[in-house]
């Protein structure tokens, strides 16, 4: 089951975000992420945006059973990022660390990525737990 809501009051837009799964089946037993968007944060920068989000995914009782008593990792995925939106150039990077990655299978993780997919210049920070 998954669930999404969002709202938009004048230049700020709010997000929420819900997904449980079947925790005996699945890996993912629940996902839970909201943020926000703050649209043209200074007068003179009425392109620009400023937005905050916080993702968690937790892993299923029996997926987490399983890694315990194979004496693996089973914590789940938290990211926060920070993202500015700069309307400047056609060109846009990214930058979102990770912690515990897939559930800890992997090491921290650090993201960078380059596109010109949109006018403009994201900068994302962020840490995961």
């Amino acid at each position: 089951m998954y669930l999404i809501g969002d709202l938009t009051v004048r230049s700020l837009t709010a997000f929420a975000q819900l997904g449980l799964g079947d925790g005996r089946v699945n890996q993912i037993g629940g996902y839970l992420g909201g943020g926000f968007t703050f649209t043209a944060p200074f007068s003179s920068r009425a392109q620009d945006a400023l937005g905050l989000a916080v993702a968690a995914a937790r892993n299923g009782s029996h997926y987490e059973r399983a890694q315990t008593a194979a004496g693996g990792p089973a914590a789940g995925e938290t990211c926060v990022d920070l993202t500015y939106l700069a309307q400047l150039v056609a060109d846009r990077a990214a930058r979102r660390a990770i912690r515990d990655p897939s559930g800890g299978h992997t090491r921290d993780a650090e993201c960078r990525g380059a596109g010109a997919a949109r006018r403009g210049i994201t900068l994302n920070l962020g840490t995961g737990h």
